[in-house]
């Protein structure tokens, strides 16, 4: 991860729903619009080197790393995840791009503003519900390389946007995606099912 770039990190496998392409083509945009500046993306996950042919084909090359899937550090006896190698990934960047089209649930948004970066995201189902924009993050429309390169654009060139998304991301998960607040939710529901008389469902 080069150190001198403003680095954005994406993560997951590469299928097609993910929209990694998307990535390539907004970094290829951002090139032809001269606004690219030092902006570099690193890819992380299962088949990303099949990225390569359209990063060649774009011209966006120096602009890219890909990572294959990082596994479990031998010597950390706790399984953990994410990983403590993709939590060292999360803190050597400066942002998350995570371009989807569509997902269950967005967790590597939540992993993103735990680890304290900003995240642009997409308006794709699964993804919206992790992100209030301009709070906590930015919203891109998914599957739109122009719209996600002028979030990118927006987010590079202004410092105080990158710290008001990182503090408000990390106190988004604080507050609605700790495990405290998960196990409460899912015991509130538990009880509710429970409860013959509840009206809360």
């Amino acid at each position: 991860i080069p150190v001198d770039k403003f680095a954005y990190v994406t993560v997951g496998r590469n299928h097609p729903k993910k929209g990694f392409p998307v990535l390539l083509d907004a970094l290829a945009e951002m090139k032809r619009a001269r606004t690219i500046g030092n902006a570099h993306a690193v890819f992380v996950g299962l088949r990303m080197s099949d990225l390569q042919a359209r990063a060649t084909e774009l011209g966006v090359n120096e602009h890219v790393t890909l990572i294959e899937e990082l596994g479990h550090d031998p010597s950390d006896r706790e399984y953990r995840i994410p990983s403590a190698l993709l939590v060292e990934v999360y803190k050597s960047v400066d942002a998350c791009a995570f371009p989807s089209l569509i997902e269950t649930f967005a967790m590597i948004n939540i992993e993103a503003m735990a680890a304290g970066i900003p995240v642009i995201s997409t308006d794709a189902p699964g993804c919206i519900e992790t992100i209030a924009d301009g709070v906590d993050g930015l919203i891109a429309k998914a599957g739109d390389p122009i719209d996600l390169a002028r979030k990118m654009e927006q987010l590079q060139s202004s410092a105080d946007l990158q710290a008001k998304l990182s503090a408000n991301g990390r106190e988004s998960v604080r507050n609605s995606f700790s495990w405290d607040v998960v196990g409460r939710k899912f015991e509130d529901l538990y009880y509710s099912l429970a409860d013959p008389g509840s009206d809360s469902l």
